[in-house]
């Protein structure tokens, strides 16, 4: 799940530099002037945080961007995380930036325009830290006071960081987003809307050489803006957020071959007694596996979690491992108690016609992360979010023999993608609020996984009858 860790304005850079302070005059009020100028001007088609990407809508459910209507009597702009029907959390310096204080506040939710569109709700209901310092920014959040919001698709609440007090959270890449600038040089672009960039965490020590330890107390999070990635100007107050049991659908395979190898895949969890897997795990049309050690609730394959043994697997009838078409299978299971890292997915009812491409998915698997290295030491449980194709453009990469109707693919487009080793495992994306499996990794370019081609998986909606029947 979504889980925010941050709202502030500081990042990392490397030469000695002063944080940014009064807020309001020196960027949220021309910001909100620009922002504005730029919606009336055209329609919006996308645009960038620094470095970044533009948000489709749901992307970011949890983030409200801000209008704030100044004391002076002027508007200013940040951003926001949803926590509950009633609550979100900003940082203080968008309420008061030591120079100027706000009066009012909308919060913009489900909406990738600031001044138009989504669910708007004006509330003057805002408690700012005691201890909220507008000189060096420490404990720099506030939480605003809301009418009822009700949740939809595109509007969620973010979760709090329960029990990761003590965990070391430098090296993790974690998620921002944004109405702000998406560059120091570039004004608000005709096209700005809400973007979003993916920024690694960075130790205070390290944040701290740049900003010194006034600034960079234990309180605060950084991130590095190294390759010019970084949030900017109007974007306080909003997410850095990651996943936490994002993937808990997800059960890694140990695969003992009847020639006594060990093989690994992955799988999706479907009920407390089935999981849902790649045929070719079982048989890739040489090697024929004799059993399999499903691991659940754990970031590694061979050790943790919960294990359960099976030679239980019910492969499609039509499954065909020269092209791979019908590339599915079920695992039955001995009774599986759910948990909070232990849950099932669910299946695509009512997407059978629904065109999925141009839509982002999540791909998760215990595979290599590059085409170069092995597996490493320290080797966990990764993801990554892939956007859907049509059979059309994957159909002129693989040919319309491997590219059925049957078949889902994904682009492989700047060097991100399922690996060896990912098989088996799940694409799913959100629908009715809820992870959906949409597909099973199948297939990707003998070439390597790094080459820009697409990769295939088995379109579980053409499938989904055959599934039920089965558990």
């Amino acid at each position: 799940m979504k889980l925010l860790l941050l709202i502030a304005l500081v990042g990392s850079v490397l030469a000695e530099e002063p944080i940014g302070l009064y807020y309001h005059e020196n960027v949220g009020i021309p910001l909100a002037a620009a922002i504005k100028r730029s919606e009336e001007a055209a329609d919006f088609d996308g645009s960038r945080i620094v470095g970044g990407s533009a948000a489709a809508l749901g992307n970011h459910p949890h983030l409200g961007g801000l209008l704030i209507t100044l004391q002076s009597g002027g508007t200013s702009v940040c951003g926001s995380s949803l926590l509950s029907n009633t609550r979100a959390v900003t940082a203080a310096h968008c309420w008061f930036d030591g120079r100027q204080n706000a009066r009012q506040l909308t919060i913009v939710l489900g909406s990738l325009r600031l001044f138009s569109g989504g669910t708007r709700i004006t509330s003057s209901s805002v408690a700012v830290h005691a201890n909220y310092n507008p000189n060096n920014l420490n404990n720099d959040i506030a939480i605003i006071g809301l009418s009822w919001v009700t949740y939809t698709n595109n509007i969620q609440p973010v979760r709090l960081p329960t029990g990761l007090g003590n965990v070391n959270l430098a090296g993790n890449w974690a998620w921002a987003a944004g109405f702000g600038r998406t560059s120091d040089s570039s004004g608000i672009s005709n096209n700005q809307i809400l973007s979003q960039v993916q920024l690694q965490i960075i130790t205070n020590a390290v944040c701290a050489s740049t900003y010194g330890s006034n600034v960079v107390v234990s309180s605060t999070l950084c991130v590095s803006g190294a390759g010019g990635r970084n949030i900017c100007s109007g974007d306080s107050g909003g997410p850095l957020w990651l996943w936490v049991n994002n993937q808990r659908t997800l059960g890694g395979l140990l695969i003992t071959l009847q020639s006594g190898g060990t093989s690994v895949c992955g799988s999706s969890l479907l009920s407390n007694t089935r999981a849902v897997t790649a045929a070719h795990c079982w048989f890739d049309g040489r090697q024929n596996a004799r059993q399999l050690t499903i691991v659940l609730g754990s970031l590694r394959l061979f050790s943790g979690g919960t294990r359960i043994t099976t030679s239980s697997v019910a492969v499609h009838a039509n499954y065909n491992p020269n092209n791979l078409n019908n590339d599915i299978a079920i695992i039955g299971l001995s009774w599986v108690s759910y948990t909070n890292n232990i849950q099932p997915v669910r299946l695509p009812i009512g997407l059978g016609n629904v065109n999925l491409a141009g839509n982002w998915a999540w791909a998760a698997g215990f595979g290599r992360t590059s085409d170069s290295s092995g597996i490493s030491n320290n080797q966990i449980l990764s993801q990554v979010q892939l956007q859907i194709i049509t059979n059309a453009v994957c159909a002129s990469t693989y040919g319309s023999n491997v590219v059925v109707s049957s078949t889902l693919c994904v682009s492989g487009a700047g060097g991100r993608n399922i690996c060896s080793g990912d098989s088996g495992g799940p694409l799913w994306l959100w629908a009715s609020n809820q992870r959906t499996l949409v597909g099973v990794v199948s297939f990707g370019s003998a070439s390597g996984c790094q080459r820009g081609f697409p990769s295939g998986f088995a379109r579980v909606t053409s499938f989904l009858s055959w599934i039920q029947a089965r558990l």
